[in-house]
């Protein structure tokens, strides 16, 4: 497959990652006496486009690949890529969603810093020899710190959420050194709070949906052993994508029917094996015992088929990606799976949650608990045992269309009587208003939220 990259050589060199081995890649390079259109025109098989974030490309452009399939942008920005034009064409336009989102985030934190303390004009100072003066005029302005600022976020994308964590990072800092080290009398960065999150429930598969995925990894894979043995992992133990990468043959037992795991912090635990994973494991172990050129010193368990070592996190994802495509599935992540197992377990094997706790390695409860979902049926049958779902009104006394006709009305009919006299919320206390008693009706006017 060839791709056409618009920048320059020497700039890829230096960061690009280097590609699966089953993708074999031939990668093409705009020569800096080529125009873009130029190179297209060179270049009439290439399937993919590489352009930086401010290189234009358009129907001109597009028109001369008749193969292209995607156009990806190596930033964020995509403004200069005409959307429209390939949406006609049938061509997909990418972006790297997040990947500046971290640096960004520092340099925010720096800027707004330096900001506060007049940073350029104090450099500027530094240099012509004026830094006395310059700091005479800081403590003039009553240039204010941290911890008399408040930060708002516009928005909540991929940078912001990345400022959010340094900052709240910086007030965890500094409220150790108050509190736990006594280093400090008050923390500087007290007023600043990290934003709120929506919570939302994580997305699993249905047992049928999770059936449909381990099908479509037997038939769609060129490794069927080794990738059925992950799916069938992912979905019956909860592990993290990397603790399945991170095992090693020696952390396996099947003869006791159990694998030891290390998670966050390089937590060890133990997670028992089913007869699917036994099953699974033992087929996929025999095939990749006897792989030719595979080091008898490898130790990873599950390994490439080409380069016949430790499978990358990367790739891992882009097989079970690519299982929930053939499945049908869109939407779902290689995590999601581990959501999946914890989910089905809990609504279908009478998991309580503390042993739900241990099996995920989670180091609270409350973590656990984001995974605990109960399906519609369970919820239906919540709200049908309530005590209080058989009881009935007297519709007689209910009957409103009889009361406005007249009917039903009586010396002795306390209803009718108080629909008489009470017009609004003010008529009904109007005797108490009389003789001097406070009444709060902000409830009935609808100021107060009623829980």
């Amino acid at each position: 497959m060839k791709i056409l990259v618009f920048g320059p050589r020497d700039r890829y060199d230096v960061y690009r990652p280097p590609f699966a081995d089953e993708m074999p890649v031939e990668l093409v390079f705009r020569r800096p006496d080529q125009t873009y259109v130029q190179a297209a025109q060179e270049n009439a098989d290439a399937r993919i486009i590489f352009v930086d974030a401010i290189t234009d490309v358009g129907p001109d452009v597009m028109d001369q690949l008749p193969e292209l399939k995607m156009i990806h942008s190596e930033g964020v920005g995509y403004n200069c890529i005409d959307c429209q034009a390939a949406r006609e064409r049938g061509i997909y336009v990418c972006n790297n969603k997040g990947c500046n989102a971290e640096s960004v985030a520092e340099h925010t934190i720096m800027l707004m810093l330096m900001a506060l303390r007049f940073g350029i004009p104090g450099h500027n100072a530094v240099i012509q020899g004026q830094q006395i003066q310059m700091k005479q005029k800081a403590i003039a302005a009553h240039a204010p710190g941290l911890f008399q600022c408040a930060v708002g976020l516009v928005g909540f994308g991929d940078t912001a959420q990345a400022t959010a964590r340094r900052l709240a990072s910086l007030h965890g800092f500094y409220d150790y050194l108050v509190n736990q080290v006594n280093k400090l009398t008050e923390n500087p960065t007290a007023s600043i709070k990290p934003p709120k999150q929506d919570k939302v429930l994580p997305k699993y598969l249905t047992a049928e949906q999770s059936m449909d995925l381990l099908e479509s990894t037997q038939y769609q894979s060129d490794f069927p052993e080794r990738d059925y043995c992950m799916v069938v992992l992912f979905l019956n133990c909860g592990m993290r994508l990397s603790e399945l990468v991170g095992m090693d043959l020696g952390d396996i037992d099947l003869e006791q029917r159990q694998i030891r795991l290390f998670g966050k912090g390089h937590k060890e635990r133990m997670v028992y094996l089913n007869e699917a994973c036994v099953e699974a494991l033992q087929l996929y172990l025999a095939k990749r015992n006897t792989m030719e050129g595979l080091n008898p010193k490898e130790k990873a368990v599950f390994v490439t088929r080409r380069r016949k070592e430790r499978i990358s996190n990367r790739r891992v994802e882009q097989l079970v990606t690519g299982a929930m495509k053939a499945a049908g599935l869109k939407g779902f992540s290689t995590h999601k799976l581990r959501h999946t197992a914890a989910t089905l377990m809990y609504q279908t094997g009478n998991v309580d949650i503390l042993t739900l706790k241990q099996l995920l390695g989670h180091s609270s409860v409350g973590t656990t608990q984001i995974y605990t979902h109960l399906q519609e049926f369970q919820v239906r049958a919540a709200i049908e045992q309530n005590p209080l779902g058989t009881v009935t009104p007297e519709k007689a006394r209910l009957d409103t269309t009889k009361r406005a006709a007249g009917e039903n009305r009586g010396e002795n009919n306390v209803d009718s009587m108080d629909v008489e006299k009470s017009t609004g919320p003010m008529e009904a206390f109007e005797g108490a208003a009389n003789d001097g008693i406070r009444v709060d009706i902000s409830s009935m006017t609808g100021d107060k939220e009623t829980v």
